[in-house]
């Protein structure tokens, strides 16, 4: 099930216009960033986002840099994790990226 649910986030993340997938998931990791509008520096940006998503408690994300450059991780390990954790990050995405831009 997590790798499954690491899969579907790739996909949702791919159908993502302002999004950038970094690497296909390996297991249930798997690593992202936001294109920033106009103005806007990248590695700023996507911390952010990072903040913004995580301040809202209901699912957790983590960065790291990966060749020189921030990225957004998902990692599925829990039992607990299921699909709703999976639309709730992208309804937290969703919601983050109206109110930043």
């Amino acid at each position: 099930e997590k790798l499954d649910l690491a899969q579907l986030a790739y996909q949702r993340l791919h159908d993502l216009p302002q999004g950038e997938l970094v690497s296909p998931p390996m297991l249930s990791l798997l690593a992202f960033r936001f294109r920033p509008p106009a103005g806007q520096e990248e590695e700023g940006w996507n911390r952010k986002i990072l903040s913004a998503i995580n301040q809202r408690q209901r699912v957790l994300l983590t960065g790291a840099t990966v060749e020189g450059r921030f990225v957004l991780r998902i990692c599925v390990l829990s039992f607990r994790t299921h699909q709703e954790h999976i639309d709730w990050l992208f309804e937290d995405i969703q919601q983050v990226l109206e109110q930043l831009s």
